[in-house]
């Protein structure tokens, strides 16, 4: 895993995406486009080199004709053109990136590479010069040397989304935001903001107050619980922010069928979370879906 520090001014935009598997048809390049333009553009009122951008993994598809998922029309088994490709997808936002994640589809790819040589998306980084994240990292957002918040950001790569095996919609909403949470919060306790790619899920888990009584001199006093104004301290897991990103790869093809669709998987939103830090605390995430 990686440790690093971001500078950033109090006032900045912070875009969550994941998963654009360059390399499948079904990938939305139109939406992945949409956003670049978006990471370019003033957002909220902050100008576009106040806009960074952290990427969950998965930067290719990476499936080859050895995989049951191959099937030579929507999944292209040349990992050279893969990965000169999403060179040319990450280098418009290239200046934003904080960093870039590995995912479970890019190193299956090591074999091509070597063991104990970097895999496809530490090549990538390299050549473009952005920062490799590891399949996991934390990152320190400093101001000025100060520290803001502490973000854990990883590409799950195993297992499966947070259960939503109910019939009731407000029930199955808490329940796929609590598997959330219950995934992501023993991996740290001082990060502030947990997100994670790989399940091609649009979740936002957060925060939440709880009331109060405690006793002041004698007397009884109301208050409500929020996170601790001392960073580095452990932050209580209601007071984290938790987002599973979402993803640029479609369930459904017009007139083809993808390997999503063969196993029966449920269409999902595309798509990916905006961060708006203001006067360096985190002022909302919005949701940004794409058509």
């Amino acid at each position: 895993m990686k440790i690093f520090d971001q500078e950033v001014p109090h006032d900045f935009n912070l875009f969550l995406i994941s998963d654009d598997h360059e390399g499948n048809l079904l990938r939305h390049a139109d939406g992945w486009d949409f956003m670049t333009d978006q990471v370019r553009s003033k957002y909220d009122g902050i100008n576009p080199w106040h806009n960074f951008v952290v990427h969950h993994g998965d930067i290719n598809e990476g499936i080859q004709v050895d995989d049951k998922r191959y099937d030579g029309l929507t999944t292209n088994g040349c990992i050279y053109s893969q990965m000169q490709q999403a060179k040319r997808n990450l280098d418009p936002i290239r200046k934003n990136l904080v960093a870039v994640l590995d995912g479970n589809h890019s190193w299956k790819m090591w074999k091509f590479f070597g063991p104990g040589r970097p895999g496809m998306t530490e090549t990538v980084c390299t050549d473009i010069g952005v920062r490799y994240g590891h399949p996991a990292c934390v990152i320190n957002y400093t101001c000025g040397g100060n520290t803001l918040f502490k973000h854990y950001a990883i590409h799950i790569g195993s297992g499966s989304a947070p259960s939503s095996a109910v019939d009731d919609p407000k029930r199955k909403k808490t329940n796929i935001e609590g598997g959330l949470k219950r995934r992501l919060s023993p991996k740290f306790g001082d990060t502030l903001l947990m997100s994670c790619g790989h399940w091609h899920k649009m979740i936002y888990c957060s925060p939440e107050s709880a009331f109060y009584v405690a006793t002041d001199s004698g007397r009884m006093k109301s208050g409500y619980t929020n996170r601790p104004a001392t960073v580095g301290k452990y932050i209580h897991p209601d007071h984290r922010h938790y987002v599973c990103c979402g993803s640029f790869l479609k369930t459904y093809g017009d007139g083809v069928a993808g390997y999503a669709e063969k196993a029966g998987f449920d269409p999902v939103e595309l798509g990916y979370y905006i961060v708006r830090v203001r006067g360096g605390e985190i002022a909302g995430i919005d949701r940004q879906v794409l058509d």
